[in-house]
């Protein structure tokens, strides 16, 4: 999607006023970027945050179970 149009061109007469009518430098589907981009971040951060937990989960898990291990080793 071409966000942004390079090629705007401002048509003046000789009185100085528009032939043409004005076109903006962004399009007007600029806001579907961040209609795209803010969910998919979120999303992002959600996914990240509990894949983060379930690690720490799992390592704790690891941990206690070697320290179970070593507590039985020594007794």
């Amino acid at each position: 999607m071409s966000m942004f149009n390079w090629s705007v061109s401002k048509s003046l007469n000789a009185s100085g006023s528009n032939d043409k009518e004005e076109e903006g430098l962004v399009s007007n589907k600029f806001w579907l970027y961040w209609a795209v981009t803010i969910p998919l971040t979120l999303l992002v951060i959600i996914v990240w945050r509990v894949w983060w937990l379930y690690q720490e989960r799992v390592n704790n898990k690891a941990v206690n179970e070697a320290m179970e291990k070593v507590g039985d080793e020594l007794s």
